[in-house]
C-alpha cells in the first residue's frame, strides 16, 4: 500500500480524505482499515508494466516530405 503512494498513484484528494479520517486513531490496525475501506481497491493494485522492446540489427530512418511543384525543378 505504501508504493501506492510512493507511486503517485493514489491522488491529492484521496490522501487528504485518509489524513482527515485517521487523525485521530491512534490503534495502527484500525488505521490500516480505514485506510483500506477509504482508497478504492483500483489505486491498490498493481499496475501492468510495459514490456521492453528489443532492438537489434541495423536501423534505418525513412523520411518523407511533400514537395510543391515549383519545388521539383
Amino acid at each position: 500500500m505504501r508504493m501506492a503512494w510512493e507511486d503517485g498513484n493514489i491522488p491529492a484528494s484521496i490522501t487528504k480524505e485518509v489524513l482527515k479520517q485517521t487523525k485521530l486513531i491512534n490503534d495502527p490496525i484500525k488505521v490500516f482499515y480505514e485506510v483500506i475501506d477509504i482508497v478504492p481497491e483500483k489505486y491498490l493494485e498493481e499496475r501492468k508494466k510495459k514490456k521492453a522492446v528489443n532492438i537489434s540489427g541495423d536501423m534505418k530512418v525513412i523520411l518523407s516530405s511533400y514537395l510543391k511543384k515549383e519545388d521539383i525543378k
